[in-house]
């Protein structure tokens, strides 16, 4: 966990809810993208919300996910957020996520996007 806290300097927490699930009472594979955007928010107010301030926001191009290992109700799981890549000639970067289940105690996900 120490070394997803130093290589993942953006986190957030978020307990699993009925919602979050599938039929097979896992987390739907497409739930993992709502965590990857509280991540990108969470960015985003680190830097005092200036985006709205300025009317400039990023645009979301290309987002991937690989599923590990199935998380069910009631798991905490952090989700870590870096950015990497920062091309301010072409005002684009890469982002990268990684989502820990603190009931597993290992990763369960990671992805990331442009």
């Amino acid at each position: 966990m120490a070394e997803f806290c130093w290589a993942f300097p953006t986190q957030t927490s978020k307990r699993v809810e009925f919602r979050d699930l599938d039929p097979y009472n896992h987390v739907n594979n497409a739930t993992y993208f709502s965590y990857f955007e509280e991540a990108r928010v969470q960015k985003w107010r680190q830097h005092g919300d200036g985006l709205h301030a300025t009317g400039i926001a990023p645009v979301l191009a290309d987002v991937w996910c690989h599923y590990r290992k199935p998380i069910g109700l009631y798991d905490i799981v952090q989700i870590g957020m870096r950015v990497e890549n920062v091309q301010p000639a072409h005002s684009s970067f890469e982002h990268r996520y990684l989502v820990w289940s603190e009931k597993l105690g290992s990763v369960v996900a990671q992805g990331g996007g442009t």
